[in-house]
């Protein structure tokens, strides 16, 4: 099994290096325009810098809305939609006899190279935040957010003792350490049974994320990773990736009822619960009514 923590392609780190060359772009497009029209090979005339200074615009504003937002989704997509603006522009220069085209050809080159990367990020933000669906490999992926009031700090060392797990995850029995940085999982099954892994941290970086995969032998290969976002006001967005990798026979067949016949449901609902204890109440345990009558609710499901 592939290891999660190992793929990027949560997409955004690659949207904040995104925004940051927009952002440069932009300022050079606003304060020199005839400087980047010349770099570009474009013709030196009103209509090309009043172009650069539209498309500068659009590039600090595209920067900052990836920077500055909650979900920057919607804003690498304007980039690439932006892109497509761009490639016009440095086409139609082709057609001027005073265009430099070795110039306008490298720039062409750079701006498909760019949308690449912005149509890249645009997938993986949207495969973040969409249905649990088999890759290519037969694993199956799911990511949810939520956004906390509570310090990435506070919500790494709540999540940091794996114990605190069955606290929220309504299919998850009991995580009991056994050793630096391993732990072992009871989760339960379908009919009432159970099916059990030990797995180990791979990657922790304090307050900011926790990366974990099971250990070979397990009833169920799977791995996860949870990264804490600061978002001000106190604020943390949480981001957990679960991949899970069904088995063959019956158990394979029974994948779906032990992480819920929707899995990008389940992990929403769990995240929903956390934010509601640790908000509501602090990180005092749950009653256990709650958190019986919960898993009752999920396993009839």
């Amino acid at each position: 099994m592939g290891r999660l923590e190992e793929r990027v392609g949560d997409g955004t780190g690659l949207a904040t290096g995104l925004a940051w060359v927009g952002l440069g772009l932009g300022a050079a497009m606003l304060g020199a325009p005839r400087r980047v029209a010349d770099l570009a090979g474009l013709p030196d005339d009103d209509d090309i810098r009043q172009a650069l200074l539209a498309v500068g615009l659009r590039e600090v504003a595209s920067g900052l809305g990836i920077l500055l937002s909650r979900d920057p989704t919607g804003w690498v997509k304007a980039r690439a939609g932006g892109d497509a603006m761009d490639i016009a522009l440095l086409a139609s220069a082709y057609a001027s006899p005073r265009a430099r085209n070795d110039r306008v050809t490298l720039a062409l080159a750079a701006v498909l190279g760019v949308t690449a990367m912005d149509l890249l990020c645009a997938r993986q933000l949207d495969h973040r935040e969409g249905d649990a669906q088999p890759a290519f490999d037969g694993r199956y992926r799911t990511v949810e957010r939520i956004v906390i009031r509570r310090q990435p700090q506070e919500l790494y060392a709540y999540w940091r003792d794996f114990r605190n797990l069955s606290r929220f995850m309504a299919h998850v029995q009991a995580v009991e350490p056994t050793g630096e940085d391993r732990s072992y999982w009871r989760v339960s099954g379908p009919m009432g049974t159970s099916v059990e892994w030990e797995s180990v941290v791979v990657r922790d970086e304090p307050g900011r994320l926790i990366a974990w995969r099971s250990l070979p032998g397990a009833d169920v290969e799977n791995a996860g990773t949870v990264r804490f976002e600061p978002v001000g006001d106190g604020a943390t967005r949480v981001c957990v990736e679960m991949e899970y990798q069904p088995p063959l026979g019956s158990l394979g067949r029974a994948v779906a009822t032990l992480f819920g016949r929707d899995p990008t449901q389940t992990v929403r609902d769990d995240l929903i619960f956390l934010k509601g204890i640790l908000e509501a109440g602090g990180f005092e345990h749950p009653s256990l009514a709650a958190r019986a009558e919960r898993q009752a609710a999920m396993q009839g499901a």
